[in-house]
């Protein structure tokens, strides 16, 4: 058994690196993300899909709960519903519904709200990796 004890003390430790890593990698992601400015879905700091006033339509509730945004033809849209109002590092429950939306899945994930100001609220979906500055009013 012992002649085998480093070998398990190797794997343990590649596998603790590999969490720690991938930890990492997602909070450099989000901390770009964070930089970013334009009203739109991203993965990690990469934008999937930003408003453009031309090709898109935006709709959300005075009450900052609810988000969408999508394509004049609704060929493609995702729509955002929050249970309570954005505080920044709060966490929050967020349904999502989609059409045509890379790598983003319809569901319920927990989101925080990373930063508001008096238009904007950048949310952070940590179990999709993915970013969403939307339009808030606070």
């Amino acid at each position: 058994m012992q002649k085998y004890l480093p070998y398990l003390l190797s794997i343990t430790l590649i596998w603790g690196c590999k969490d720690d890593d991938l930890e990492h990698r997602t909070a450099e992601q989000r901390n770009a993300f964070l930089q970013k400015n334009e009203i739109g879905i991203y993965n990690g700091d990469n934008p999937i899909v930003l408003f453009q006033s031309d090709l898109h339509q935006l709709a959300y509730t005075s009450n900052g709960k609810s988000w969408r945004i999508q394509t004049d033809n609704q060929q493609q849209y995702l729509s955002c519903r929050l249970n309570e109002n954005a505080v920044p590092g709060k966490n929050l429950t967020a349904i999502i519904h989609t059409k045509d939306i890379e790598d983003i899945t319809e569901g319920t994930y927990t989101a925080v709200a990373l930063k508001t100001t008096d238009e904007k609220c950048w949310l952070w979906l940590p179990d999709l990796n993915t970013g969403l500055i939307i339009q808030y009013k606070n």
